[in-house]
């Protein structure tokens, strides 16, 4: 009993692992992520290294040299590269397609740790880094207000970054383009000479001064209480008042009066704002960003790896919307959103796959000319995307261009089947075999020929998978796609479509009769490919000669085109970069 009469003979057991099929597949694609492409592991690292005051020479020469040389002995390390710029090092580490990149980033730090004592002194300590492509930010978005751009960094950093912030899927969020909050304190060189202070010394008693140190825990009566000794400054005024000696008489201008001429025996403090002026202002703005004609602060939105893209930023946008009620003086503008992009991209392509789906069963009744037969094939398409989205799910795979892609590919072969074993079906019939005898035998006859046909075009896809490079981590969601696809094409065909066949498709002798007027349209077809193949037979050097001209034209057109891995695409925006002359303010 072959698997086509187990599913003849079981009609329920059938329906019922299909709907079960049917219904995974719409969990499935609630629970599969949605992504512009599939997510990277790039097999590269980085070691940051920073060395203040250095300039480019000397960092190469007593810093990145040095970190080359311990890298270079890392496992599985395949090229180092290096850029020594003002006061930094970068130092990049390229290992093979497969290696284990938790444990080459551990081998790394072991390799900087045991050669620290070779960078200079004042090197800070070396930074080791994945290159990871999802902390690209997935968002930028500006915060304007009215007032100074002062104003608008401190609101976005005490409201709009946290509520950010805790959205779920955020690994971070990073503000540039605003004027943090600063504390000023410009001192007197006369007042602190005369007091016998110096500026370094003023510094210091400030540093000192703004420190609070844990001071160990105190229990009273069975509650433990943890203490802290000092505290930090919240407001110029607080370090204006801040004693840092006593004046002298010169800087006292009461003398000796006060009560009963006493006050000499009350010293008079000296403080920080007594030789210098202290105020809250801003840091000096590294750029300028405006919103419509107000000035604003560029925010940076990171999703964490592995996070869906579309999800998150749909989660920001409500927090957005939930703060813009509660503070409608912040004004929010959306500069760059992937998950826009990732969306109109997916539902284009979406799109397009369905036209195609239509196509193809418009295209495949104008041949069969019997309106069941064409539904039963155009069932099998959505049967096999459904089931393809449980193996899709399975496999960690996310629906993205390539996956879409594949599946767009995969809806012109997943009919082949079905129609390949419905024909069949129909031949039994028309040559007198009952419904569910044609059905049986129909499928049976041409399973092992769908099976080999299925089986051969997997094996060009599925090699795609196992290839260790970028390209093949990019383009294994594709292959995966088509494969799955496939195989739950042959298992349509040979278990759902002839069920559906033994109790669907009757072959009517009014049916039979019209098949036999169309032969004449068939013959007509075939006459004119008869015409068609004695022309080339008789022209056969004419048609070689065609045939070798465009084979080299073709070979000397391939060196000429473009190289590249993935096309530009078109996110839908105009960016203007203006480059001014070095040295402008």
């Amino acid at each position: 009993m072959n698997i086509s009469e187990r599913s003849v003979n079981r009609p329920v057991t059938v329906i019922i692992l299909v709907a079960a099929c049917v219904l995974f597949g719409f969990l499935s694609l609630d629970r599969i992520g949605l992504d512009l492409l599939p997510e990277l592991n790039l097999p590269m690292a980085a070691v940051v290294t920073i060395y203040p005051n250095a300039d480019p020479e000397t960092v190469e020469g007593l810093v990145t040299v040095p970190i080359e040389r311990a890298l270079r002995s890392v496992r599985n390390i395949k090229d180092v590269t290096s850029t020594s710029m003002e006061n930094v090092s970068f130092c990049f580490c390229e290992f093979n397609w497969g290696s284990d990149l938790g444990a080459a980033q551990e081998d790394m730090r072991v390799k900087i740790d045991t050669m620290k004592h070779q960078l200079p002194e004042g090197t800070q300590n070396p930074i080791v880094t994945l290159l990871d492509p999802s902390q690209i930010p997935m968002m930028m978005v500006t915060v304007g207000m009215p007032g100074d751009a002062g104003d608008v960094t401190r609101v976005t950093q005490e409201l709009v970054k946290p509520a950010v912030e805790r959205v779920g899927g955020v690994a971070g969020v990073s503000i540039s383009g605003g004027a943090d909050r600063i504390i000023s304190v410009e001192y007197d060189r006369e007042k602190l000479v005369e007091s016998g202070l110096s500026p370094f010394l003023l510094q210091q008693l400030i540093t000192f001064q703004n420190l609070s140190v844990p001071a160990g825990v105190i229990v009273d009566e069975g509650v433990r209480y943890q203490t802290r000794v000092g505290a930090k400054f919240t407001s110029a005024d607080e370090i204006a008042d801040l004693a840092i000696g006593l004046k002298t008489p010169s800087q006292s201008p009461e003398g000796i009066g006060g009560f009963l001429g006493l006050s000499f025996l009350m010293p008079t403090f000296l403080t920080i704002g007594d030789v210098a002026k202290v105020q809250e202002t801003f840091d000096e703005a590294e750029g300028y960003t405006r919103v419509n004609g107000k000035p604003a602060v560029v925010m940076h939105v990171y999703k964490q790896s592995g996070e869906n893209t579309v999800t998150v930023a749909r989660q920001v946008r409500d927090a957005m919307e939930r703060l813009g009620e509660e503070h409608s003086d912040i004004e929010i503008e959306y500069v760059f959103d992937q998950s826009v992009f990732i969306t109109n991209s997916i539902a284009s392509l979406a799109e397009n796959a369905g036209i195609g789906a239509l196509l193809a069963v418009a295209v495949l009744f104008l041949f069969l000319r019997h309106l069941g037969s064409t539904l039963l094939v155009a069932v099998s398409m959505p049967l096999s995307i459904i089931f393809a989205f449980v193996m899709m799910y399975a496999f960690k795979l996310t629906v993205n261009l390539l996956t879409l892609g594949g599946l767009a590919l995969g809806v012109g072969m997943v009919v082949d089947n079905s129609i390949v074993v419905l024909e069949n079906i129909f031949r039994r019939q028309e040559l007198g075999d009952s419904p569910r005898t044609a059905a049986i035998e129909g499928t049976a006859e041409v399973s092992r020929a769908i099976t080999a046909s299925t089986l051969t075009t997997i094996a060009v896809f599925l090699p795609v998978v196992f290839i260790q490079s970028m390209a093949g981590h990019i383009f294994k969601d594709l292959a995966m796609t088509v494969t799955f696809s496939l195989l739950a094409s042959l298992a349509v065909a040979l278990t759902v479509l002839p069920l559906m066949a033994s109790f669907f498709v009757r072959v009517s002798d009014s049916y039979i009769e019209q098949a036999r007027r169309d032969e004449s349209r068939k013959e007509s077809l075939g006459g004119i490919y008869d015409k068609m193949l004695n022309w080339a037979l008789a022209n056969r050097w004419l048609v070689l000669g065609v045939i070798g001209a465009v084979l080299v034209v073709a070979i000397f057109s391939f060196p000429r085109l473009g190289t590249e891995l993935l096309k530009p695409m078109d996110m839908g925006r105009v960016d203007i970069s203006l480059r001014l002359p070095s040295g402008t303010p």
